[in-house]
């Protein structure tokens, strides 16, 4: 009797490993059809304090944080916080952001500018924002040929309108990165 019951114990619980383990992998190779393989990697942020010209932007990007807000979203860039290191309100500001290769922070790979944001931005004041800079997926480089390599992209505000009407126009960015200071992004 007790082997009788050892055996159709064993029974169920081979028969539920096999259906459990069936069913994985049946989930498993249908989500692998929808992933797209990806030869790159990337790390981001705002642009680095020790480029070339970072004292001199009116405009700073403080936190550039990046992520997805749900499952079926697009892998998002924000910035979230900036200061108005000028003595005049700002009402505008757009974006660049920068795309390098991370065996080499001075080699720049490819670029993208945002379209305007509205803003009031105290002078000398840091301000919390939540601004779209781009999705990752949209990066065409990144998109179109799948690069084989590790990247990183850097945010930096490249245009200011005062509120007073006059606007300020970045120059030569992206700047140079000083890598003899040792500092990484």
């Amino acid at each position: 009797m007790k082997l009788r019951l050892s055996i159709a114990l064993l029974a169920i619980i081979s028969l539920s490993v096999l259906s459990t383990s069936h069913g994985s992998s049946q989930t498993i190779s249908s989500l692998d059809s929808s992933i797209q393989e990806r030869n790159w990697g990337l790390s981001f942020g705002r642009y680095n304090t020790s480029r070339a010209g970072y004292a001199a932007l009116p405009v700073q990007v403080i936190n550039a944080p990046g992520g997805k807000r749900g499952p079926n979203e697009k892998f998002k860039i924000w910035v979230t916080k900036v200061i108005n290191n000028s003595s005049k309100a700002i009402t505008t500001v757009k974006f660049n952001w920068y795309l390098f290769d991370s065996n080499d922070l001075n080699r720049l790979v490819e670029t993208g500018q945002t379209s305007s944001f509205q803003v009031h931005l105290n002078p000398q004041v840091e301000t919390e924002v939540e601004l779209l800079i781009t999705n990752l997926e949209d990066i065409p480089i990144l998109r179109d040929k799948n690069p084989t390599g590790i990247f990183h992209l850097e945010v930096a505000a490249t245009e200011a309108q005062y509120e007073d009407g006059s606007v300020w126009l970045a120059k030569d960015l992206p700047g140079n990165l000083d890598l003899g200071s040792n500092s990484r992004p």
